[in-house]
């Protein structure tokens, strides 16, 4: 039953995948309400998670993530918890940092504010310990406290997911 679903829902995210290859986007496009800060606060922290990304999770900074995270953060990734607080921050990247090599692609594609919250739309380049490739196409809502990330919310669509042990990379804490 459960590997019935996920083909399923592989199946769906393919098609969803084909149809996004084939649309060309190519300006950004930025919200005049959101502020330079809230724009420099997200650009940071994908600047950092690249870093941390690149070194396999060695460069994760309990320093840093405090500059851009509040101790009580949470990442939900296709409607799944996958951490609160910092100590499941640090585990949730060491872990993925184990079988992934991820890279949020600059520029952004779209950046969006509405009162706390921030929406962007990225795309992400993850490369698994095969070197196999898998684009990514994610839109995600932080919503921030006290200039920093309280909740981080995202849809991802790529083809990674549709793999049983990437369920338990990303998903572990």
């Amino acid at each position: 039953m459960l590997k019935n679903i996920i083909l399923s829902l592989c199946l769906y995210l393919i098609s969803l995948n084909i149809f996004a290859e084939n649309i060309q986007i190519s300006a950004i496009k930025v919200n005049e309400q959101i502020s330079s800060a809230q724009e420099k606060l997200i650009k940071n922290t994908f600047l950092y998670l690249n870093k941390v990304w690149a070194s396999k999770g060695k460069l994760l900074s309990r320093n840093i993530t405090e500059k851009y995270f509040d101790s009580g953060t949470t990442l939900i990734i296709n409607g799944k918890k996958v951490y609160t607080g910092y100590g499941e921050f640090d585990s949730h990247f060491q872990e993925v940092g184990k079988h992934i090599l991820g890279k949020i692609r600059f520029p952004l594609l779209e950046v969006v504010s509405v009162e706390n919250k921030v929406i962007v739309r990225f795309d992400e380049d993850i490369y698994d310990n095969n070197g196999v490739y898998y684009p990514a196409n994610v839109i995600a809502i932080f919503t921030l406290k006290n200039g920093k990330i309280k909740k981080w919310e995202e849809v991802v669509n790529t083809k990674y997911f549709c793999q049983l042990e990437s369920i338990d990379a990303v998903y572990s804490k």
